[in-house]
Order: C-alpha cells, then sequence, then structure tokens
C-alpha cells in the first residue's frame, strides 16, 4: 500500500514598510542643482550602486530620462535620488 502524499500548505506574507535609506558621503559641499533648484549634497554614481542595489547602467539611464540629476561631473542629486526612489517604494505593486 502506497502512502498518501501530503502537498504543503504554502502561507505568503506580505509586509509594507516605509524605510530610511542613509548614505554616507565624503563631499560635504553642498552644490545647486539646476535642474531641480535645490542646494544639495552631491551623491557618487558608486554610492548609488552601493546603497541602493541599483546597477550603474540602471543609474545611468535615470539620468538620461530625467528621474536623477547629474551635477558637478559624476555626482548625482540627491534630492532627485530620494523622490526617485520614495516614487518606485510608494508604486502600485511595488515590492519593497
Amino acid at each position: 500500500m502506497k502512502p498518501k502524499l501530503q502537498l504543503a500548505k504554502r502561507t505568503e506574507i506580505t509586509i509594507e514598510t516605509r524605510s530610511v535609506m542613509r548614505i554616507n558621503t565624503i563631499a560635504a559641499n553642498e552644490l545647486f542643482c539646476g535642474e531641480c533648484g535645490e542646494v544639495v549634497v552631491p551623491i557618487l554614481g558608486w554610492q548609488v550602486v552601493c546603497a541602493t542595489g541599483i546597477n550603474k547602467e540602471h543609474i545611468e539611464s535615470l539620468r538620461l530620462r530625467g528621474d536623477i540629476h547629474k551635477i558637478n561631473g559624476a555626482g548625482i542629486c540627491s534630492a532627485s535620488l530620494s523622490r526617485y526612489l520614495l516614487r518606485v517604494q510608494t508604486a502600485p505593486g511595488s515590492v519593497t
């Protein structure tokens, strides 16, 4: 007589949270972002990659689309990055 196979029960739990991201940067000088009109602390691309997990190719595409702003060479406007991350995090169907 063969034993009965039992299917494992699967439970899915969704937890919605708001998170805080802190990016430490050496650049203590504030710069003016001409695109959003704010005085911000620039963040280097590699710092964004390390802190957010967004790869550098995607960062460049976000720059080209205008979702995040480039300031002073390799710097990224911290205000535009913050707005982008908040928009993505709170978008319907987003995974956080």
